[in-house]
């Protein structure tokens, strides 16, 4: 007797982004265009529609966005910012979900933002990033075991420019030295 083959399908993973500006709609395209699940939330909920057509999940709120989500991008305006998204989608947050926190912010906001995702038992990774009219450069920093991130997700987010990332241990350590 002979069995049928087995085919084991793995999820791909599902990447949230709070932030759908410039560069934030500019990153869910790009994680769309490599088949990934992406669900948007704006705290303007006109900036974050247009990507429904380019297939994304455009959700009301930040705790809809994360809710089940395997990688939560932040890409904001400021460091306040970033912690009312945290603390709006608390409730939708689980332990070991990876926060790719890309928001431009400073040391004081990087720490007290380490701390806020260490609460919620979300694991770090910290990408600095600065953009220009014609140019993004980044570098990014934190724990060693979000650099693989869920599925991969976390290993694509290589700087073309930039430094490379460095694990540099928790709570963005790397953006705070």
């Amino acid at each position: 007797m002979t069995s049928a083959p087995v085919h084991v399908t793995r999820k791909r993973p599902t990447v949230a982004v709070l932030g759908t500006g410039i560069t934030g709609s500019g990153m869910a395209r790009s994680l769309l265009r490599t088949g990934l699940g992406v669900r948007v939330w704006n705290r303007t909920q006109s900036k974050a529609a247009p990507l429904a057509a380019d297939g994304a999940t455009v959700t009301e709120t930040a705790e809809e966005a994360v809710r089940g989500a395997d990688v939560i991008v932040t890409m904001l305006n400021d460091g306040l910012s970033v912690a009312a998204a945290l603390t709006a989608a608390a409730s939708g947050v689980h332990g070991g979900q990876i926060l790719l926190q890309s928001s431009t912010v400073g040391p004081d906001a990087t720490a007290d933002l380490a701390q806020r995702a260490a609460d919620l038992g979300l694991v770090g990774l910290y990408a600095a990033h600065l953009a220009g009219q014609n140019v993004a450069y980044g570098g990014y920093a934190g724990e060693r075991r979000a650099f693989g991130g869920v599925g991969g997700v976390g290993a694509p987010v290589r700087p073309r420019r930039g430094r490379a990332r460095q694990a540099r241990g928790a709570g963005g350590e790397g953006v705070l030295g």
